[in-house]
């Protein structure tokens, strides 16, 4: 989200990693970045609004993007996923060494 100038006010990344080989479950795991307000005490008033309204955008991704990756996930047997996110590839990294990692290509 921009307000203004080149660099946004507002950064949402998500990342959806899967629970079980089927990947039919997953965990969800959310960074948001926002500026502080100009007036000093402005987003801590808004705060509540603010994670009531990006909490609707979450859900509502999580819905959409959780169907669509198990549908890939089925049409294409594996994750075809490039991620260049660096907080998203270190956590696969670390999901890696401590849990069942995934095949990512066939």
């Amino acid at each position: 989200m921009w307000v203004g100038g080149d660099q946004p006010a507002l950064d949402v990344w998500l990342c959806y990693t899967p629970q079980d080989l089927a990947q039919r479950t997953n965990r969800t795991f959310r960074l948001f970045v926002g500026e502080e307000a100009p007036i000093p005490g402005l987003t801590q008033l808004l705060w509540p609004l603010i994670t009531w309204f990006t909490g609707g955008i979450f859900r509502q991704d999580k819905r959409i993007v959780g169907s669509w990756s198990r549908q890939a996930h089925d049409a294409q047997g594996c994750c075809h996923n490039n991620e260049v996110f660096p907080p998203v590839l270190d956590l696969r990294a670390v999901l890696g060494r401590c849990g069942r990692a995934l095949p990512l290509s066939p």
